[in-house]
């Protein structure tokens, strides 16, 4: 189940023994909690998940995107369940966001 609201973003994963992004869309974040029910995991990058996050555990991180996240089981077929619930960007701040890329990339502007 995923909730979005223009500032806050909750999202339910069901995790399964394979390492998977948390999410398919990149979906930056200023700050949020993965919330560990069920089972124990491993979290990494792409290439490891050595990172465990034990049963009823939270772990928090400071901005980033949800798609550079995976989890997977720590125990082969006993599949845990993560909640993340976090701050996001505006829309706005997202298209200011691109604005300032776009303006940097062209030349017509410094920071």
């Amino acid at each position: 189940m995923t909730q979005i609201s223009p500032t806050f973003i909750s999202i339910e994963k069901t995790i399964g023994d394979v390492a998977e992004r948390f999410s398919d869309d990149d979906i930056y974040f200023y700050s949020g909690n993965f919330h560990i029910y069920d089972y124990d995991v491993y979290y990494g990058n792409g290439v490891l998940q050595n990172a465990v996050g034990e049963v009823n555990s939270v772990i928090s991180f400071d901005k980033g995107n949800l798609r550079d996240i995976f989890f997977r089981n720590k125990t082969a077929g006993s599949n845990a369940t993560v909640v993340f619930v976090g701050t996001i960007r505006t829309p706005q701040e997202q298209e200011d966001l691109w604005d300032t890329l776009r303006k940097l990339l062209s030349g017509k502007s410094k920071l």
